[in-house]
């Protein structure tokens, strides 16, 4: 073997190993980070709204949509695509879907406040499902193409409205295809209690 031969050899195996680390290593490390980061701003901004005192602390609702994201912190480095999907096929295999019980639970304490508490706090649980659906499609290439086809159907059908809508909404459809959000909360809500 020549000396170029064996430096193009190194040099290539180097740059191998380097974005080996980067795709396998520091890229998911730093989307983990970046989601539980963006949870917990979420969440501060949910205490700030209790502390204002629209929503009592000790309000089920409140308690309720803290304990997911609460949850979801936690569970964030197991809230893959790859999980998800294995887990569904599980669920649907052995004949046992979880009982929504956190959805039945927070459904209820929802009823119990007025309207603009209510939408308020239903802006919170969007903007935690929103963060939900992003980490799952852009951790996954199969989600992302789907993410996109979707995109380019729903364009088509509706005509170019607004492409962040068409966005939010072709995310949401791509990951419900998959898997129901609400079953995430309930493994979040049970990974925080």
């Amino acid at each position: 073997m020549t000396a170029n031969a064996l430096v193009l050899t190194l040099e290539s195996t180097s740059a191998l190993v380097l974005f080996a680390l980067l795709v396998f290593w520091l890229i998911p490390n730093y989307r983990v980070d970046s989601f539980r980061q963006q949870v917990f701003a979420v969440r501060d901004d949910l205490f700030d709204y209790a502390r204002s005192g629209k929503i009592d602390f000790g309000h089920p609702a409140y308690r309720l949509l803290r304990q997911s994201a609460n949850g979801f912190l936690r569970y964030a480095h197991r809230l893959t695509f790859y999980r998800v999907v294995v887990t569904s096929v599980i669920w649907k295999t052995v004949g046992h879907t979880p009982e929504l019980v956190w959805t039945k639970r927070w459904t209820d304490a929802l009823a119990s406040l007025d309207e603009q508490t209510r939408s308020d706090l239903l802006r919170f649980h969007d903007r935690l499902t929103t963060l939900i659906i992003k980490r799952l499609i852009f951790g996954s290439p199969f989600l992302i193409v789907l993410l996109l086809l979707s995109v380019i159907m729903l364009l088509c059908k509706a005509g170019i409205t607004s492409l962040h809508d068409a966005l939010k909404e072709s995310a949401r459809g791509a990951v419900a295809s998959v898997v129901d959000t609400r079953l995430l909360e309930e493994d979040a809500a049970k990974t925080a209690a």
